[in-house]
């Protein structure tokens, strides 16, 4: 089984699903613009 991978949006430890680089399109479009607090809304992250 592949491990599963993180998002690389700083302060979010959501998984990524296959095929993406992100987990959302917030985490997506703020990393670029050097975010540091994760906005995502999926549950567990804040």
């Amino acid at each position: 089984m592949a491990e599963e991978k993180k998002c690389p949006m700083v302060g979010c430890n959501c998984p990524v699903p296959e095929g993406q680089e992100y987990c959302s399109d917030y985490c997506k479009e703020h990393q670029a613009h050097g975010g540091h607090e994760c906005g995502c809304g999926h549950a567990g992250c804040h």
